[in-house]
């Protein structure tokens, strides 16, 4: 380089180096500071203002990420959004800010929601799910349909049974959870008793955990969800820290899955001792079993890859998501006192009748079930409706409009939506639609539909496992709100603290 009269590198083979780089700035020579002047490079101090200028920006991103989760748990800005919401649905229900458009009534959020040929969700998520894109993402009709038929074929195919095997795993977790009468506990740690729950439910029915004669599983599974719920909800900056440790919690679920998937084509081809049952059978055996009786033989390399990102990615978002919405919901119950009995009483309606099957289940007649039905939707219906003050999501996954439409068609307030805009589901702003829900600023179960909730999306992209969560969800709230103890001695409770999107700690101490 004539400039700085410095002599060009050599490689091993002995050749210049310089053909690697553009002409007149080889990038692997030492640059000296009166090489700087003649390239007409900037100053050192401009060097390290913009890498620490970058650096800071990186890291506000980052930090507004983890503040928008927190600031939305807050009770006084859940209440201010409810409030701008109710005033700006009645100027007009679907406002537009720029090229963002907001939904705030439930029936235009639910078409909204159900028009996937229009507005496009996996878009922004896709990227972020371990492994890539699956089911719960998937926006092409033919092949979502394809995909999510077989998903479901395993994940409904017995109702009844699934919700007794879930059942049966809740309650043995909710009670070496909630306190006896001898124990000598100050406060109970909500957000872990539910995220145990979950787990829990993980391993044992979607099949997917740490072997279980580890009796740290539970430790082991805690951090890797926690790490790829923030990367599956939040999009951590590229290149961060928190990018980086999602990425290692991927491949050690992806790890978990695939050694769970291998461990059932094994057992299914006699090579890993004898077959398990049917009524043993976790989702992910049942994925396998169907997927070899289609093809006649061991599933495809391909076939066993959809298994395993389908697993994982339902794994985190089954786990993450529960959780967070029986924290929020018992928060929410346990804010008010008229909340608190309401629940109380339909736990201890529904355990007391639930136990009476479960003693003499021969004798139970068709009438008796239909009470326990009933008796477990109004369990439901009181989760439910504390979700309305904080629902598990407050937002909903931005769509995508992939071209000129209208939202709110058949109503006055129809709006022209141009390609490329986005809409912002506001979920927290529709659950308290007038239209909708009589008396919103009321909590009354018993008078509400349960179709009418959004809280597991809606239309073609409705939660796939939303059966799942709602057995988990009526057997949390059941134990914990039948419990004497818990009923009798504790009532107080501080605010939720969160780690990134998903639960941490909710302190329920003694009165």
């Amino acid at each position: 380089m004539g400039a700085s009269g410095t002599t060009q590198p050599q490689n091993a083979d002995g050749g210049s180096g310089a053909c690697c780089a553009p002409q007149g700035c080889p990038v692997d020579l030492k640059i000296t500071p009166d090489d700087r002047d003649a390239l007409g490079l900037p100053e050192w101090n401009h060097w390290w203002f913009l890498s620490w200028f970058h650096r800071a920006l990186h890291a506000l991103r980052r930090d507004l990420y983890f503040a928008l989760f927190h600031f939305l748990s807050q009770p006084a800005l859940l209440w201010l959004i409810r409030a701008l919401a109710r005033i700006a649905r009645r100027i007009h229900p679907v406002p537009r800010i720029g090229r963002l458009v907001v939904p705030l009534r439930a029936k235009d959020l639910r078409n909204a929601l159900e028009r996937t040929e229009d507005l496009n969700g996996a878009e922004d998520m896709s990227p972020r799910l371990p492994a890539g894109e699956n089911v719960l993402a998937i926006d092409w009709p033919r092949r979502h349909t394809e995909e999510r038929t077989h998903l479901e074929r395993a994940l409904d195919c017995d109702h009844a049974q699934d919700h007794a095997r879930i059942r049966r795993i809740v309650r043995a977790r909710m009670r070496s959870a909630l306190p006896s009468d001898r124990s000598g506990m100050r406060a109970l740690n909500i957000a872990r008793m539910c995220e145990d729950v979950t787990l829990d439910v993980a391993q044992c029915y979607l099949g997917i955990g740490v072997p279980s004669e580890n009796c740290c599983q539970r430790d082991h599974m805690r951090p890797i969800v926690r790490k790829l719920a923030s990367q599956v909800f939040q999009g951590p900056v590229p290149g961060s820290i928190e990018e980086r440790d999602a990425r290692l919690a991927g491949d050690r679920m992806i790890g978990l899955a695939a050694d769970r998937v291998d461990a059932a084509i094994k057992c299914f081809k006699g090579q890993n001792g004898r077959p398990k049952s049917p009524e043993d059978w976790t989702i992910t055996d049942r994925l396998i079993q169907q997927l070899s009786d289609d093809t006649l033989g061991e599933p495809t390399p391909r076939e066993r890859h959809w298994v395993i990102r389908n697993m994982a990615t339902l794994t985190v978002f089954g786990s993450v998501t529960t959780a967070r919405a029986m924290t929020q919901a018992i928060y929410q119950i346990c804010l008010k006192p008229d909340r608190w009995n309401i629940a109380c009483r339909a736990a201890r309606d529904y355990v007391a009748l639930a136990e009476d099957c479960e003693r003499s289940p021969e004798t139970t007649d068709d009438r008796t079930r239909a009470r326990l039905d009933l008796r477990r939707n109004e369990m439901l219906l009181v989760v439910f409706e504390a979700l309305r003050w904080h629902p598990m999501l407050p937002m909903l996954g931005i769509r995508t409009v992939l071209r000129d439409t209208l939202l709110a068609p058949d109503t006055c307030h129809r709006t022209r939506v141009r390609g490329g805009s986005r809409v912002l589901p506001l979920l927290l702003a529709a659950m308290h639609d007038g239209d909708t829900f009589r008396n919103p600023g009321c909590f009354c179960p018993k008078s509400r539909n349960k179709d009418d909730y959004l809280h597991f999306g809606a239309g073609p992209h409705e939660c796939v496992g939303r059966h799942m969560a709602e057995a988990m969800m009526i057997e949390i709230a059941a134990a914990f709100f039948s419990d004497e103890v818990i009923s009798a001695k504790y009532r107080r409770c501080d605010g939720i603290e969160y780690d990134g999107p998903a639960v941490a700690r909710l302190r329920f101490e003694r009165c």
